[in-house]
């Protein structure tokens, strides 16, 4: 129904989340499900945050690899980039 993620400087909003785990029980993958689902990060605290939005959310750690598919948005300062599928390295 409504999910909320916070860790550190992350947060997610959604209303469905997946989350994998590996044989180790650290998280592999996350999907976010929502109409749409939100991210926003804020990778260093000197740079301002960088926010997200689509249909569905694909979050890899390992490779702090964000998927954002279907009406994906992706916004920095002044820019922002919108498609189909975005793929951002955090």
């Amino acid at each position: 129904g409504n999910v909320i993620m916070k860790q550190g400087n992350r947060y997610l909003s959604a209303t469905k989340l997946i989350i994998a785990r590996d044989n180790h029980g650290k998280i592999e993958s996350m999907q976010a499900m929502g109409a749409p689902a939100y991210f926003y990060v804020r990778p260093e605290p000197e740079k301002p945050p960088i926010h997200g939005q689509a249909n569905t959310l694909y979050y890899f750690p390992k490779q702090d690899k964000l998927l954002l598919i279907d009406e994906a948005e992706l916004i920095q300062n002044e820019d922002t980039v919108q498609g189909d599928h975005l793929i951002y390295f955090i």
